[in-house]
């Protein structure tokens, strides 16, 4: 992977793709050997319950690697993303790697094997072209107190420092005749493995250099490349190393073979060139500056990809910019020699025909950020940043986008029927739909009225507003018109919750919590021990009850909020939350750092979950069948249930 700034470049570490998110709705590359072949078959396997995007699809995150063979291409990336197609990148599912950890790197064997690699020595491996994965277990030697860090060309049992954090793995080889796999790695550190990627050997370099990319020609000799210039060689197999001079302090990415040479790509647009076996390289002038990640042949020409959509190719041994209309980072390339995958950062996926070498986009795009979430039936909406409007009407499978007149921010929506929606914006308008969200009216609140955000109704002639300094104001009319009421606090309301029309709940800065039980008339603040500002809250129709905040805070009611206790969670303080809603006994709450909670026994206790996104949550919903929508901040929307 290329890096994106100079941060990234200063840091030293490989090419880092950033990523610009039940029903539950939240808010807030190397070129392998291969033979074609038929796969082994596979026992039916249960159903691997756990969040997928479903829009856009096929996921917002950072994909990092590509590999295929025929009809079948498989992707991988951030937070252990996978992507499968079986019609040459026409078309993409996203398939359970099982891991959570970044995944830099895959190959396949062309026989229906196909493994990948990355953060924290992850490797998951697939015998059904990439439908299915599990988790082969890896690590590298723990480091020793006080052991000192080893020079190249040191004996190749130096230990230079490998930090359990820091055993990531970055980049993939292997042949499809032998089934030897050869992974690049930090510190220094490479892996091997000699049956098609079921058992690995951790194997030192004698370097502590990070490798990020590496290659062998399958008869013994081994190459790896990476930080600042970093070339090693091997000759026998991996058991002595030595460096070999690059004449270049770009740290390089990934090699590539066409036969009589061997090409190295890296930073800054570094190109090099060995015509014997990596003994000497010398730098090949090409056509920019970017930063370049990866190599693949197409219809006789040889490309790269890399920073922000750049794209060189070789003809006839002279290099020039391609036009790829990509604005991504491209962190891997893959081609059949007639059609290439690109992938790169938020996602992207381009499809390049070997004619004129069209770059095709391969999936859909947010152009703006998701702030609230609601559903009804088999309906569902998102509305966020500059007026965007998300819907499905078919439990969140597809969606369609369109903006809101005058492109005003949305701040929350709530339906009450598959027709009827309210939703507030930051010109404080209260918009109210009865066509699913086709057209909407506008009503102004009372005068003096400022900030309005969360929104909750029970019913067409019963909805409620929350804002700042103690509003809540209430509508009897369908929105026509507003009237204030009166909280008895000065407190900024974040979160609005009702267990029915006559009892209503707000949550605000401070712990405060205000109960109504007589349509919104009279409030009562309810004693708690959080001084914390309180986001969100949600409950059953039991009252139990639940409230989320900040710094991590969550408060559980098993009264009707007459009583609260602190739930330990455990999260950090860097782990707001700001989405609450329960689906029958299943609890959910959502935050900042992908933080997602889930209780099964009332809040009684919680369970880290991993939603398929490193963005912010800021909202959630649900329905009653436990399968919530969740959204990320950069409008990624996900659900929780079982994986096709």
């Amino acid at each position: 992977m290329a890096a994106n700034d100079s941060r990234s470049r200063a840091s030293g570490t490989k090419v880092l793709l950033t990523s610009a998110a039940v029903t539950v709705i939240a808010v807030g590359a190397a070129v392998g050997l291969s033979r074609v072949g038929k796969s082994r078959e596979q026992r039916p396997r249960a159903p691997v319950v756990q969040w997928q995007p479903v829009f856009p699809k096929p996921g917002h995150n950072s994909l990092e690697g590509v590999w295929g063979s025929g009809l079948h291409v498989v992707t991988v990336g951030r937070v252990g993303t996978v992507l499968v197609s079986h019609d040459r990148g026409l078309t993409w599912r996203l398939r359970p790697s099982r891991v959570t950890d970044d995944l830099h790197s895959v190959w396949g064997d062309g026989r229906g094997v196909i493994v990948a690699v990355g953060n924290n020595g992850s490797i998951v491996r697939s015998e059904d072209w990439g439908d299915t994965w599990a988790p082969r277990a890896f690590s590298l030697p723990a480091r020793a107190d006080g052991d000192a860090s080893a020079d190249t060309g040191a004996s190749a049992n130096a230990m230079p420092r490998a930090e359990a954090a820091h055993n990531s793995l970055t980049e993939l080889w292997g042949d499809a005749a032998s089934g030897e796999l050869w992974a690049s790695g930090r510190f220094g550190w490479t892996a091997k493995s000699t049956d098609r990627g079921l058992t690995w050997t951790a194997v030192a370099t004698g370097s502590t250099a990070d490798l990020y990319a590496i290659w062998s020609n399958g008869r013994g000799t081994i190459l790896a490349a990476g930080r600042e210039g970093t070339i090693l060689k091997s000759t026998d197999r991996g058991a002595h190393w030595s460096a070999r001079a690059s004449n270049t302090r770009s740290t390089l990415l990934g090699f590539h073979s066409d036969g009589a040479n061997l090409l190295l790509v890296g930073w800054y647009g570094t190109v090099l060139q060995s015509s014997d076996v990596g003994e000497q390289w010398t730098q090949v002038p090409v056509s920019t500056q970017e930063d370049m990640t990866s190599f693949a042949s197409l219809g006789g020409a040889l490309i790269a990809v890399g920073q922000r959509g750049t794209a060189i190719a070789r003809r006839n041994g002279a290099w020039s910019t391609l036009t790829t209309n990509a604005t991504e980072t491209l962190g891997g390339v893959w081609s059949d020699d007639r059609v290439a995958i690109a992938v790169g950062t938020e996602g992207a996926i381009y499809r390049i025909q070997e004619q004129g070498m069209r770059w095709e986009p391969r999936h859909a795009r947010v152009q703006g950020s998701v702030l609230s979430v609601t559903g009804y039936g088999r309906s569902r909406w998102a509305v966020g940043r500059a007026g965007i409007i998300l819907r499905s009407t078919d439990d969140g499978r597809t969606w369609t986008s369109s903006t809101h007149e005058g492109r005003t921010d949305l701040l929350s929506i709530f339906a009450l029927s598959e027709r009827e929606l309210y939703a507030t914006n930051a010109s404080q308008k209260i918009l109210h739909s009865t066509d699913g969200g086709d057209h909407w009216t506008e009503s102004t609140p009372p005068e003096g009225t400022r900030g309005l955000g969360t929104i909750w109704a029970s019913g067409p002639n019963d909805v409620y507003v929350g804002g700042p300094s103690g509003l809540i104001i209430k509508s009897t009319d369908q929105g026509r018109t507003w009237r204030r009421l009166n909280t008895g606090v000065g407190e900024d309301f974040f979160g609005l919750w009702g267990l029915n029309a006559n009892e209503v709940f707000a949550v605000g800065t401070r712990g405060h919590i205000v109960r109504s039980t007589d349509q919104g008339v009279s409030w009562q603040r309810m004693i708690n021990m959080s001084t914390r500002d309180l986001t969100n809250i949600s409950g059953d129709a039991q009252g139990r009850l639940f409230a989320v905040g900040k710094e991590g805070e969550v408060l559980t009611s098993q009264d009707h909020g007459v009583h609260w206790r602190i739930a330990r969670v455990n999260l950090p303080p860097t782990a707001s939350m700001f989405g609450a809603c329960t689906a029958g006994d299943v609890w959910y709450a959502a935050g900042l750092g992908a933080t997602m909670l889930r209780s099964v026994d009332h809040g009684q206790s919680w369970q880290r979950e991993s939603p398929f996104t490193p963005d912010d949550l800021v909202a959630l919903w649900c329905d009653r069948r436990d399968q919530p929508l969740l959204a990320g901040y950069a409008g990624v929307l996900l659900t929780r249930g079982a994986l096709e």
